[in-house]
């Protein structure tokens, strides 16, 4: 039986979804983006099924069952994190506490596979105060450029172009194309093809400048909304 606060929490999503406003639902695979997009101002998030499965060490398409994405986030949270303020469960730990935690824990208890080490190294560093992430969602374009700021994510442990693209969303960013294993073939489908090289795709949606990966975005989802509000884009 849905507890009274899940009730209320359903119900304000479902009035989200009924207002004249144009509904934003980004999507997270941590905890730590939900808090980001939280300070940003966004009233709800999205899981991100492709990221989850990436984080994972599988493909997207349905290899990672809902359950699995959950217990990445719930195991670190029983095993470390402190109390929550409310009834139940418990809060994502703080950095020092991921630095402290072994080899081990990040393989046996996360799960996490070849990414645990990357997981570790990042840690360690934001809790020496080597690297402030917040600092990074904080700036402005004019403070710090689309380019600069992929080129410091790309410098982190473990964090590649796709990676990136992902957390330049989370942070607002929308310039990088997202480009993986569900949007690669999506996108061909979409355009009757086989397969499109990466750089046609860049080369179409280049006109969109700052918007070209929420463009590419919304074209490959196009079919998730009723027709008369599917976006069609020039080719």
């Amino acid at each position: 039986m849905p507890s009274i606060e899940q009730r209320q929490k359903a119900q304000a999503l479902l009035e989200l979804h009924s207002s004249d406003q144009i509904l934003v639902l980004p999507n997270v695979w941590d905890p730590i983006g939900a808090r980001v997009l939280e300070t940003k101002g966004y009233p709800a998030v999205a899981t991100a099924s492709s990221a989850i499965s990436s984080s994972l060490g599988f493909r997207d398409g349905e290899q990672v069952s809902s359950q699995t994405m959950l217990d990445v986030v719930s195991r670190i949270s029983r095993a470390v994190g402190a109390p929550r303020s409310g009834a139940r469960g418990r809060a994502f730990p703080t950095a020092q506490t991921m630095a402290a935690a072994d080899e081990g824990f990040y393989r046996d208890v996360v799960r996490a596979g070849y990414r645990g080490p990357y997981m570790q190294q990042i840690a360690r560093v934001v809790a020496a105060g080597s690297l402030d992430l917040e600092a990074l969602g904080r700036a402005s374009p004019s403070e710090l450029t689309d380019d600069d700021l992929e080129a410091r994510l790309l410098a982190l442990p473990g964090v590649g172009p796709n990676a990136a693209a992902h957390i330049m969303f989370l942070m607002g960013r929308y310039s990088r194309l997202i480009l993986d294993s569900w949007t690669r073939p999506k996108y061909a489908r979409l355009v009757g093809r086989s397969a499109v090289k990466d750089a046609t795709i860049q080369k179409r949606f280049r006109r969109y400048g700052d918007y070209a990966g929420l463009a590419f975005w919304m074209f490959l989802t196009r079919d998730w909304v009723d027709d008369e509000l599917a976006v069609t884009l020039p080719r």
